[in-house]
């Protein structure tokens, strides 16, 4: 059975990945709701830029309610954690630089890349009146060069999910090593 140690050293790692997903959310929520405000303020007839702003304002404050809805669970699970953890006696320093929680590994979430191709970029102009041949000769070079997009798309992300893990790696070693060698250097003598 796993003690409330190691479930709070599991609750790190996860919270850590969520506080930075939610973070990234949260930015894009923030944006969204600046850019529409830019285009509330934009509209000339005031009418309809009161209706606007209060359809506006709706949207804004039940972001808001579901922010601070999460921020109370997180802060619940915490709580909770806090109270099974108190209940249990204490480890020594040994056995927690031993169980450093290790940073969950990178995904694709976390990585900062262009969006996938689509068709619609690639897709030629429907045809004329008398270029139907024309039309299948580029529909056909389209659907290559859009393949082609997606190979580059693909390889990508292989590479800088590599990269992700090559830092998390890295600072996995170092975490490791910095932790080993505090733990030879305060050992009594």
């Amino acid at each position: 059975m796993r003690s409330s140690w190691d479930k709070m050293a599991d609750h790190a790692a996860t919270r850590r990945r969520r506080r930075s997903q939610a973070s990234t959310t949260r930015n894009r929520v923030l944006q969204r709701h600046a850019d529409q405000t830019l285009q509330v303020a934009a509209v000339e007839h005031r009418t309809d830029r009161t209706e606007q702003a209060r359809a506006l304002r709706s949207t804004q404050e039940a972001d808001a309610a579901g922010f601070t809805a999460g921020t109370a669970a997180e802060l619940a699970r915490l709580t909770e954690l806090l109270r099974t953890a108190a209940g249990e006696s204490p480890r020594d320093l040994a056995w927690f630089r031993r169980n450093v929680p290790e940073d969950a590994p990178p995904t694709l979430d976390d990585l900062a890349a262009p969006p996938r191709p689509e068709w619609s970029q690639y897709a030629p102009p429907p045809p004329g009146l008398f270029g139907r041949r024309r039309y299948e000769r580029s529909l056909l070079s389209a659907r290559a060069d859009l393949d082609d997009a997606l190979a580059r798309h693909d390889r990508t992300l292989e590479h800088g999910l590599a990269e992700l893990m090559a830092q998390h790696h890295a600072r996995a070693e170092h975490t490791r090593r910095v932790h080993e060698t505090i733990g030879t250097t305060s050992r009594p003598r």
